[in-house]
């Protein structure tokens, strides 16, 4: 075969095959495009089949009430359940609870209302309220529940929920809350608080009592507070202002940030940004790995032993500034601010420490 035939044979298997690649192509785009309007339909049938088996409402709003006498605590736990706990205006105990089904038809619906209660239990000086479905716990997508708890003074509370919102407001007795996936505040209550929590945002305000905080992955903001504060926080976000009594704990990943507190602050951090601004009080600081920033106040001012190790001390103090790169510390001040009433000590692990004063 001449140079010339065997050029063309191989321009014309050339041809064939972009040809086929172009079809093949073309096949391969309206296979996806079937299978895409497929899909696309398969959610409209199931959207559809959804709203014909849950497309009717209902709703009722009951409660259940009872004497206090002979309780001590009121557990109160739910799913997805918003709550609100307030102060009773007399000795009773009174839960309001509002329930939304939804369902194919009203008949159901009003079946399925029938078969809900929330029952109070007593045993050994505890009150729990249990919401059921024919006797048995609720577990249901198209089951809603709202709960308002009126408690008399003097009594303990303890709420556990999980995809809620929880509000306890004037409550006149300890208060302990273990929530996730939520939020919470606790307003005007005159009680010791303790507070467990994870992916929630918290809010305390106006509290006559102590606080004990174990928050996860979460922000928390307490203010206001007559009483010792603790922390044992990871990965949350921190602020902790107007205090009287002072701040404790540690947090490991996140930040920590206490202004405005009258009495004595320890914290330790581990990867941690804390900040201390206003404190009145003998201070502590340690963290390793992270950022120290304090704000002293002048006036009253403080006995100050700073130190950073694998770190930097920032401050415009009139104090001299100590280099020891092969000892213990690389940087480290001492010295006296102000009237140098209270003492405080701040050391740094491969972090830096900032000090300002005003």
């Amino acid at each position: 075969m001449s140079f010339r035939k065997k050029r063309t044979v191989l321009l014309s298997s050339v041809v064939i095959l972009f040809v086929l690649m172009i079809l093949d192509a073309s096949i391969r785009k309206e296979e996806m495009l079937e299978m895409f309007s497929e899909q696309f339909v398969n959610v409209q049938r199931t959207e559809a089949h959804e709203q014909t088996l849950h497309g009717e409402t209902a709703e009722e709003q009951r409660q259940v009430e009872m004497d206090r006498q002979g309780i001590e605590e009121v557990l109160l736990t739910g799913i997805g359940v918003n709550m609100s706990i307030q102060r009773a205006g007399g000795e009773k105990i009174r839960l309001e609870y509002n329930v939304k089904v939804s369902g194919s038809s009203k008949e159901k619906l009003a079946a399925e209302l029938n078969r809900i209660t929330v029952q109070a239990e007593t045993k050994d000086g505890k009150l729990m309220f249990r919401a059921l479905s024919a006797g048995k716990p609720i577990h249901s997508d198209w089951v809603f529940m709202e709960y308002t708890l009126y408690l008399p003074d003097s009594l303990s509370l303890r709420v556990e929920n999980e995809g809620g919102a929880v509000r306890v407001q004037a409550a006149r007795g300890d208060v302990k809350v273990k929530l996730a996936r939520g939020m919470l505040e606790i307003l005007d209550v005159e009680g010791n608080i303790s507070v467990e929590s994870s992916l929630s945002n918290i809010y305390v305000a106006d509290i006559v009592g102590n606080l004990d905080l174990n928050s996860h992955n979460g922000q928390t903001n307490a203010e206001q507070i007559q009483g010792k504060v603790h922390l044992q926080n990871q990965y949350d976000q921190t602020r902790i202002r107007k205090i009287q009594g002072g701040v404790t704990g540690t947090t490991l990943a996140g930040s920590i940030q206490v202004e405005e507190i009258s009495g004595p602050v320890a914290l330790q951090g581990r990867e941690t940004a804390i900040q201390a601004a206003n404190v009145l009080g003998d201070l502590q600081l340690l963290a390793k790995t992270g950022e120290i920033r304090l704000l002293i106040p002048e006036k009253e001012g403080y006995r100050l032993d700073a130190a950073a190790t694998n770190g930097r001390i920032l401050t415009h103090l009139p104090l001299p500034m100590v280099t020891d790169r092969d000892g213990e510390y690389t940087e480290r001040i001492k010295g006296i601010i102000g009237e140098g009433a209270w003492k405080a000590d701040v050391k740094a692990d491969s972090a830096d420490i900032i000090i300002q004063h005003k």
